[in-house]
This record gives structure tokens, C-alpha cells and sequence, in this order.
């Protein structure tokens, strides 16, 4: 008989564990819910809600973002590299280009055509 009575202590024990627990469990939900609601009313009247409201919106926003970008180089190849095009359309252009100065002629200071930039003077006339 001892072994059942071991056995009963045991159910019993358990049993009011899981009654505490349940009570533990709901008084703390209640009180959540209770400040969840005192929270509400306070959030109504500034404009802190509205704030939050805006911050959700613009996190979803840039999520998004991301999503679709990443959804686009993973599925499409990516973008094209507009910068790499624009690099390669100049070089061609330079190379059309005649060089505006001999190699070893190249002026050492202003000239007619251009004659510079000045930095911060004081000077109210030009010169």
C-alpha cells in the first residue's frame, strides 16, 4: 500500500502544481490585459499611437523594399550596372577625343583659354 500512497502524493502534487500554474498564468494575463487597456487610453490621447502607427507603416514600406530588390536581382539576374555603362560610353568618347596638348606641352599655369579658379579673396574688384 505504500507504493499506491507514494503514487497518490505524487498525482496529487503534480495536480496542484498545475493549479497554481493556472492560476499564476491567468493573473498575470489578467493583469497584462488590464494594462493593455489603461495603455490603450493613454496612447488615444497623444499623439504617440499615431507615431507608432507611421513607424509600422514605414517599416513595412522599407521591408518591402527589400524584399522586391532582392526578389528582383535573385529572379531577373539583377539590375543593369548603369554606372559600368556610362564608364565604358566615356572611356569610348576619350579615346574618339584628340588630346588638347602634346604630350610634354602641357601648360604649368593659367592660360587665354583657361585661366583658373581663385579661392576666397577679399578682393571686391575683379581682376
Amino acid at each position: 500500500m505504500s507504493a499506491n500512497d507514494d503514487r497518490d502524493d505524487r498525482d496529487t502534487e503534480a495536480q496542484r502544481a498545475k493549479d497554481h500554474l493556472m492560476q499564476g498564468l491567468g493573473l498575470l494575463f489578467r493583469g497584462a490585459t488590464e494594462a493593455a487597456g489603461v495603455l490603450r487610453k493613454e496612447i488615444d490621447k497623444s499623439n504617440l499611437g499615431r507615431s507608432i502607427d507611421d513607424a509600422g507603416r514605414e517599416l513595412l514600406r522599407a521591408a518591402n523594399n527589400v524584399v522586391s530588390r532582392l526578389g528582383n536581382d535573385v529572379f531577373f539576374g539583377g539590375p543593369k550596372d548603369k554606372d559600368k555603362e556610362r564608364r565604358e560610353d566615356e572611356k569610348k568618347r576619350e579615346e574618339n577625343d584628340p588630346p588638347r596638348w602634346a604630350p610634354g606641352q602641357k601648360p604649368k599655369g593659367p592660360t587665354e583659354e583657361d585661366p583658373g579658379f581663385r579661392i576666397a579673396t577679399d578682393d571686391d574688384e575683379p581682376k
